[in-house]
């Protein structure tokens, strides 16, 4: 991040965080309040709901009590005795009920107002010839089953009547939604039932972010009521009594920001210019002097920093100057000690022959042949050595086009098909690639070299060339079991004319080195941990 960035963001946090620390204080402090409050409206909330599910109960059992001492169910107990049509009881529903049954001590269904097909069977709730205590049970009707509140009553001895209420149309829970100001979830479920049954009835239980309680669960343990309230509500209901807080905070937040940007904004103007010019004097460009916008501290370095690139041109000028006399006599001394090698056996021999002539030797045929031969070695070595150096300094620009990977390996295969022959050398192609972009012929001089390099550095050692892929490279490598490279073999072997062989002149890895950069490329060298040396050379692919 830039100087001018730090600023902006400190007078940012500046002008933000103490409203936000605040807001957040109010934010938790009501919160708690807010949840205390809430915890203690759902509990009281939860004690109405369990005097009007008690109302509910003790409604039911003076319902089935009434039905029991009617004048038409005593009717009905007389024609049942004397095998007669039974005459229609009570409508158990003009009492609240839902269904009514009129069974034997057993529990066994003699008559049933709304069921006939129970009439033989026996009821869920166990028979007595006292009042049972309410239950929560499954009973059905014609359309299905049903949750429901039944109990019985004693007619006499030998019967007693069966009622009961079917709770998922019962106007009392829907009035103890509203209490509870949550709808009732009726949840057959058993893995969630076996999760309710350990929660007493009545009783609030916090699940994550959601209060919960259980109102009814089922004697058969086939159904429950339970009730869920979520935690979000008091949080809106406090995010938007704290909105008018944040909205007044951050409006005076807002205007300490403008006003600290456009502060740093003429700060960073200067900073810019002055950004601008020295990039400039990085690319060489000495020669417009900095203008500040303003007067000032800035304006001050600003002439200071003119005086300075003033001062770095003139030394740079004198600097190159002296780069370049010193390049000069270092190529000169290279060149004359290069050239001085072969000239000394030509002057010799020159010399020998000279001599040879005048002194009329009996031998001066064998040794005319013997200068003249190596006069002529040493031309040709003069003439090679002068050929690198102009094919070195006139190296051109690659041109590149589409290549097949193939192509390279299999020119190399014939060029070198004798060593492939005698397993000195071995061509290995790995790259899945159809085409890579680059110079076919000087790829093929690199290739030639680094190889020649790896059969001259053991006469018996054998080399690898291996072609591969890596991501979005093209990848070169060549490797030989010679002895590998020495420390200072290492730091100087891209350096011109700088060579470990009696014959060579330096220019071979240099060549390969210059090839790999004009394509965009690298050229590394290293020793195997096998003995050996290896260069590889790495390529876009595109």
């Amino acid at each position: 991040m830039t100087f001018t960035g730090r600023i902006r963001l400190f007078l940012i946090l500046v002008a933000i965080l103490p409203p936000l620390a605040v807001t957040a204080v109010i934010y938790f402090r009501t919160m708690h309040q807010t949840e205390s409050d809430e915890l203690s409206q759902l509990r009281s909330n939860l004690e109405v709901a369990t005097a009007e599910m008690d109302r509910l109960k003790q409604n039911s059992r003076d319902a089935i009590n009434a039905i029991a001492d009617s004048e038409s169910m005593i009717r009905a107990l007389a024609d049942i005795r004397q095998n007669r049509r039974v005459a229609a009881p009570v409508d158990p529903k003009i009492v609240g009920m839902d269904f009514l049954e009129i069974c034997d001590s057993e529990g066994t269904v003699l008559y049933s107002y709304n069921r006939p097909g129970l009439i033989g069977q026996r009821v869920a709730v166990l028979p007595g010839q006292t009042k049972q205590e309410l239950k929560f049970l499954t009973e059905y009707d014609f359309e299905g089953g049903h949750p429901t509140l039944a109990g019985t009553a004693p007619l006499n001895k030998k019967y007693l009547v069966y009622s009961g209420l079917f709770l998922d149309a019962a106007k009392e829970l829907r009035f103890i939604e509203s209490i509870l100001r949550s709808k009732l979830q009726l949840i057959t479920d058993h893995e969630r039932l076996n999760q309710l049954s350990s929660m007493r009835p009545f009783e609030l239980y916090q699940n994550n972010s959601r209060f919960e309680a259980l109102l009814i669960l089922s004697d058969d343990k086939e159904f429950a009521f339970a009730v869920q309230w979520d935690q979000d509500q008091s949080q809106q209901t406090l995010a938007s009594l704290l909105l008018t807080t944040l909205v007044v905070a951050f409006s005076s937040a807002l205007i300490a920001i403008i006003l600290g940007l456009w502060l740093t904004g003429r700060a960073k103007r200067e900073v810019d210019n002055l950004v601008t010019a020295t990039a400039k004097v990085a690319e060489g460009d000495f020669g417009e002097p900095v203008m500040a916008y303003e007067e000032g501290e800035f304006s001050q370095l600003a002439d200071a920093f003119t005086a300075m690139t003033m001062k770095l041109k003139g030394a740079r000028r004198e600097l190159v100057a002296a780069e370049k006399i010193a390049a000069w006599q270092s190529v000169g001394r290279t060149i004359a000690h290069e050239l001085k090698n072969p000239l000394s056996p030509i002057a010799i021999s020159a010399e020998d022959l000279r001599r040879s002539y005048q002194e009329k030797l009996p031998d001066f045929e064998n040794i005319l042949l013997e200068t003249t031969g190596t006069i002529r070695s040493e031309v040709s070595r003069l003439t090679r050595l002068l050929d690198e150096f102009v094919g070195f300094a006139r190296m051109k620009p690659p041109e590149i086009v589409e290549v097949a990977p193939d192509m390279l390996s299999q020119r190399i295969s014939s060029l070198y098909s004798t060593e492939i022959s005698a397993s000195r050398l071995t061509v290995i192609n790995l790259s899945q690639r159809s085409q890579v972009s680059i110079d076919p012929e000087a790829i093929n001089q690199l290739l030639v070299n680094l190889i020649k390099n790896g059969l001259e550095a053991d006469e018996s050692g054998r080399v690898t060339l291996l072609f591969e892929d890596a991501e979005e490279k093209f990848i070169i490598k060549v490797e030989d079991s010679g002895p590998g490279f020495s420390t200072d073999q290492l730091e100087n072997l891209f350096t011109p004319y700088k060579t470990t062989k009696s014959t060579g002149t330096g220019l071979g890895l240099v060549v390969c080195y210059r090839i790999a950069r004009d394509h965009n490329g690298s050229l590394e060298l290293y020793n195997l941990d096998s003995g050996g040396a290896g260069v590889r050379v790495s390529l876009p692919a595109e």
